[in-house]
């Protein structure tokens, strides 16, 4: 707590702030516990002037528990200084001691406790240097008497290590590191090798699909071609057999485009090892044909079922509108929508509009191959109509935006598609021992 005082009758009327602990016999309990109108003793310490050390009359104006707020205290308030008699001054200093004697006591009392200080002092270090010389000793003795129990257990645990199984090697430890690492890298090579293995074996299994359909298209063309001949061998009969270049009455829709285009798959020369006489030949074709009953229709170009329906719309009767009066089979139409990669989407559609042997005979732009063009007997074979090119472009368009699923890239690249599909027709037929591609 801290005090504004001013001195009576010494140094000059302005008010000091002191701490409370510097007045003799004054020990307040809060800021208002003292009396405008008693002298109090007050020891003033002077740092500047040590001459002025000492014991001074004063009187308290205001008190504080800090300096901060005895200062806000003065600035809020005017400072009020009560009137002093000479009589009552007197009287108190007679019962203050005067300075000399104040000092006196109090060097007195500080040269005591500095003896008792120093006493203190020496006789900790004292106590300091024999706790010291205690410990290292303690210590020696210590250490001398658990030497031998750590020599046992270090050579107990050496003599254990080969037969403790518990306790791993550092070496073992990096090399069983070393060894799940590998076997981690080989983990993620051969999951990746599986996966490649697995789109192989996707990528073949379509193949696969889309080449027995092909058989399939060529066995039934080939069965509704000797069908009206096997008729004519049953029956005895040679009014019953149509000529080569007439398509059997039941299948006259199926083949009506490829007439106006191609050649008809009586005119291919077969190999020798496939040429059988015909009345052989009978009973295998009609087996191979009801094995695979589903009708497979050729493009009709102009079909006037088509007037006025919608595009990529089933028309009924077993057709399917593609676009511009271009109709095919309503089955070809169900497995074209049906596939999942727009190149399929592009292939079996131009298979649809040209046909197997239609796409044989034909290039892409009409060239001759580069490896063909040193042959003077090479025969140039027919370009595919752009018109029809429009249409397997337009389907596999309508594809893309019924499944959601981008085609730009195969639009793109038709030609390679297309190339690739007329490829894959010429293998499939001489496969099956036609050696006219």
């Amino acid at each position: 707590m801290f005090a504004l005082i001013r001195f009576l009758n010494q140094f000059d009327n302005r008010p000091y702030i002191i701490s409370t602990s510097n007045i003799l016999d004054f020990k307040p309990s809060n800021e208002e516990d003292y009396d405008k109108n008693c002298i109090y003793s007050v020891y003033w310490e002077d740092k500047e002037n040590p001459e002025n050390t000492g014991t001074y009359s004063s009187q308290i104006l205001l008190m504080a528990y800090t300096e901060e707020a005895l200062e806000n205290k003065r600035s809020r308030k005017r400072l009020r200084k009560t009137i002093v008699h000479p009589s009552d001054l007197e009287t108190e200093d007679d019962a203050v001691p005067t300075p000399d004697k104040v000092t006196a006591k109090q060097g007195k009392k500080r040269l005591k406790d500095l003896q008792q200080t120093s006493k203190s002092t020496a006789y900790e270090r004292i106590l300091q240097e024999q706790l010291l010389n205690a410990q290292a000793k303690n210590c020696n003795a210590t250490s001398a008497t658990r030497e031998p129990p750590k020599r046992r257990r270090i050579l107990a645990s050496d003599s254990g290590s080969d037969t403790d199984e518990s306790v791993v090697s550092a070496t073992e430890l990096k090399n069983a590191k070393k060894d799940a690492a590998y076997w981690r890298h080989r983990y993620g090579e051969v999951s990746a090798e599986n996966s490649k293995l697995t789109c192989i074996i996707e990528t073949m299994q379509e193949t696969i699909d889309v080449k027995l359909a092909t058989i399939q298209q060529l066995l039934e063309s080939q069965g509704s071609v000797v069908l009206p001949k096997a008729t004519e061998d049953h029956h005895g009969s040679s009014q019953a057999a149509l000529p080569a270049e007439e398509p059997a009455p039941s299948s006259g829709q199926i083949y009506a485009a490829e007439e106006r285009e191609q050649v008809d798959l009586d005119c291919i020369t077969p190999s020798p090892s496939h040429s059988v006489p015909k009345t052989t030949r009978q009973a295998p074709t009609w087996n191979l044909f009801d094995a695979f009953s589903v009708e497979e229709v050729s493009a009709t170009m102009s079909d006037p079922q088509a007037e006025g329906k919608p595009k990529f719309s089933d028309i009924g009767g077993g057709r399917y509108h593609v676009n511009r009066g271009t109709t095919i089979g309503s089955s070809q139409a169900d497995r074209i929508m049906k596939h999942t990669k727009p190149t399929m989407v592009a292939k079996d559609m131009a298979q649809a509009i040209w046909g197997r042997v239609g796409l044989a005979r034909r290039t892409y732009g009409g060239k001759v191959a580069p490896k063909d063009k040193q042959n003077q007997n090479v025969v140039v074979r027919k370009e595919l109509s752009p018109f029809k090119v429009g249409l397997v472009i337009e389907t596999v368009q309508h594809w893309g935006l019924k499944n959601k699923v981008p085609v730009q890239q195969v639009v793109a690249n038709m030609s390679t598609v297309m190339s690739q599909k007329i490829q894959d027709s010429r293998k499939a037929l001489r496969r099956l021992g036609f050696e006219d591609f």
